[in-house]
């Protein structure tokens, strides 16, 4: 889920100057998506892509157009072309970006068709499709999918419909955060049935007979593959992306129909040649574990892991959090560290082991950043699930490599009130409820920046309903210090999406009654 929040900014001491690109001006058609470009490391940020609708040709085909804006947000080129989109009297559906990728001086774009009434859909995207664009030319290809890894040109006109032949075998993609993609076969065994029931009962199945997987440089040639669940055993392997960086890739692999203790565990993978280097089971002497987030630096990859201490795996019933370490070139367990919640003893009273904080609720860690020194930063987010659950303070905390407290600061923020949602953290970690918006690296020296949405209001119901004043939360480390800074924004209602922009500075789409704007905000640390 996208977070949006209603906000203007006023220009306040540590916003300098802004970069505006009024997105109506950019084209005649109405916005659909965007997306950001970043560079081949994945974290700094190329420039952006902006979709539109010109026009309705048929009742299934549209006229789009894709304009590519740099990284200061001057545009670079457009095109427009027809697009198809699978639609049905039962289901509705929208077209909207899979992803955006940038690899060497290609860009390779992805869209899928989207359904909206997400309830009656067994697969819920759908018809994955793609383009490039020549970074040096300017020029877009034609539309193409993959099916077993095979390119296919696809042409349409008005008047073209597309069916469930046109798509139930290709293949979706997935960006890696090197340059490559990534991407699983296509099944052997894949009843188009399951459009019109549940994929439950043909799951096992179809896992069973996807034979390989593999990475795919930006030309669409295969880098490397492996086979897998060859044969007609019972035991197969189920396979999912986890994460990535520029040197590894992790892939989560369930084993089923096993008698090992724990099926499941995370491959570490090296991302150029395919050489398995490491596996991490989901083991623990005293603990069950659940993988959370993977961070990694230059010489290691760390799993933070949720710490279970009964069978049940409920999301409300985790313990604590562990750090395992692997070393990248080896594929070596280095150490694992826990850290319970109990472990925030003084700086939080726990009540209980599935960190309980006296009569206030709970705090789960929405993101981490593992330091070259071995230190960890975390910041969390308090929250009480009831029956309309409640999104609390921020919290930071820097933990030395033997999972001790270094330092720990609570952020005081107003309580959302999420009306009639009664949630697990985790799940509403997943659906976006939380307040924090995202980190990014400043430089090369181990300097980060986090922001946060705060509703800072006052007054009567009425008076806050009327005039919200809303506030950016932004934090920074920086030197090895934490920095605390807030950017005050005005009472006016506008739909605002803040994200990530070159360094030094925040982009905001705002969406007003009549344009669109993306603008960047300069913020001096």
């Amino acid at each position: 889920m996208k977070k949006h929040i209603t906000l203007l900014f006023l220009f306040f001491v540590s916003i300098a100057f802004s970069q505006v690109q009024k997105l109506g001006a950019l084209s005649s058609g109405q916005f659909l998506d965007s997306a950001i470009i970043y560079e081949e490391n994945g974290e700094d940020v190329w420039g952006y892509l902006l979709a539109y609708k010109i026009d309705k040709k048929s009742k299934e085909v549209y006229e789009l157009e894709y304009v590519v804006l740099d990284k200061n947000l001057n545009k670079l080129t457009s095109a427009k072309f027809l697009e198809g989109m699978f639609d049905t009297l039962l289901l509705k559906f929208k077209i909207e970006l899979t992803f955006v990728k940038k690899i060497k001086n290609q860009l390779i774009i992805g869209i899928n068709d989207k359904a909206n009434n997400t309830e009656l859909a067994a697969r819920v995207y759908i018809n994955h499709r793609f383009r490039t664009l020549n970074l040096d030319t300017f020029a877009f290809s034609k539309e193409f999918v993959l099916e077993d890894f095979k390119m296919i040109d696809r042409d349409y006109a008005a008047g073209t419909n597309t069916t469930i032949d046109d798509f139930w075998n290709v293949q979706q993609l997935i960006k890696t955060k090197g340059n490559y993609l990534f991407g699983f076969a296509t099944p052997a065994y894949n009843p188009k049935a399951v459009a019109y029931m549940s994929e439950q009962r043909h799951k096992d199945k179809i896992t069973k007979s996807i034979k390989s997987f593999a990475v795919l440089d930006e030309k669409m040639n295969i880098v490397w593959k492996k086979e897998i669940n060859a044969g007609d055993s019972k035991i197969f392997d189920e396979y999912s992306y986890f994460d990535s960086d520029t040197d590894v890739l992790l892939l989560q692999k369930y084993r089923h129909g096993t008698k090992d203790k724990e099926p499941r565990s995370i491959e570490i993978y090296n991302l150029h040649n395919g050489d398995l280097i490491g596996e991490m089971p989901f083991l623990d002497a005293k603990y069950l574990m659940f993988p959370d987030r993977a961070e990694f630096t230059k010489d290691k990859v760390a799993f933070y892991v949720q710490l279970y201490d009964n069978k049940n795996m409920l999301y409300e019933e985790v313990v604590g959090f562990s750090k395992v370490i692997f070393d990248k070139k080896t594929g070596k367990e280095l150490n694992r560290d826990h850290f319970l919640w109990e472990n925030f003893k003084p700086h939080l009273q726990i009540t209980n082991k599935y960190g309980e904080y006296d009569k206030y609720g709970k705090i789960l860690p929405q993101d981490f950043v593992l330091l070259e020194n071995g230190n960890t930063l975390i910041v969390a987010e308090g929250y009480k699930s009831k029956r309309s659950s409640e999104i609390l303070d921020l919290f930071m905390v820097e933990l030395l490599p033997d999972m001790s407290i270094k330092y720990f600061k609570k952020i005081d923020k107003n309580k959302i009130s999420l009306q009639n949602i009664n949630a697990a953290g985790i799940e509403l970690r997943q659906y976006g409820y939380f307040d924090f918006l995202y980190k990014q690296k400043l430089n090369n020296r181990e300097e980060y920046v986090f922001f946060y949405a705060n509703n800072e209001r006052e007054g009567s119901k009425y008076e806050r309903r009327k005039n919200p004043s809303w506030v950016l939360g932004i934090i920074t480390f920086v030197d090895g210090e934490f920095n605390y800074d807030k950017l005050q924004l005005t009472k006016k209602a506008s739909q605002i999406i803040p994200g990530k922009a070159k360094k030094g500075y925040v982009r905001l789409i705002e969406v007003g009654s009549d344009d669109v704007e993306m603008r960047l905000e300069k913020v001096n640390y």
